[in-house]
């Protein structure tokens, strides 16, 4: 587990030195959200996708077939959070900095899919 948490403090450390393109208290943001998501499922915990963009943002992103969950961070904005249902058609947004209990839920069903099937999942 530390090893994909030390990979990934590494990516917002580089994308937030100086000339990157994401401020450091977005990564820090982040980089704590990334924790509080570990502490869902610590035994089988896998990184989402991850980006940083020009304009300051960094996105989380999971999928499954069936499901996707994103958290936008963006500077000086409250952590954006989007879920999908692709077979329900359920969905729903949230802004706020802390993990939401909807979100974690989520984390846990995605993470339950996916070990199903493989073992994609195990960390």
């Amino acid at each position: 587990m530390t090893d994909k948490l030390d990979i990934h403090a590494a990516f917002l450390r580089r994308v937030s030195l100086p000339d990157g393109p994401v401020h450091p208290d977005t990564a820090q943001k982040a980089l704590a959200t990334w924790q509080a998501c570990v502490a869902v499922v610590p035994q089988r915990f896998f990184p989402p996708g991850a980006a940083a963009s020009e304009n300051g943002h960094v996105i989380y992103c999971w999928d499954t077939d069936d499901l996707h969950l994103e958290a936008e961070f963006i500077p000086d904005q409250p952590t954006g959070w989007y879920y999908r249902n692709r077979v329900t058609k359920d969905d729903w947004l949230e802004e706020t900095d802390e993990l939401p209990a909807r979100a974690a839920d989520a984390i846990r069903e995605i993470f339950r899919l996916r070990t199903a099937n493989t073992s994609e999942g195990i960390g």
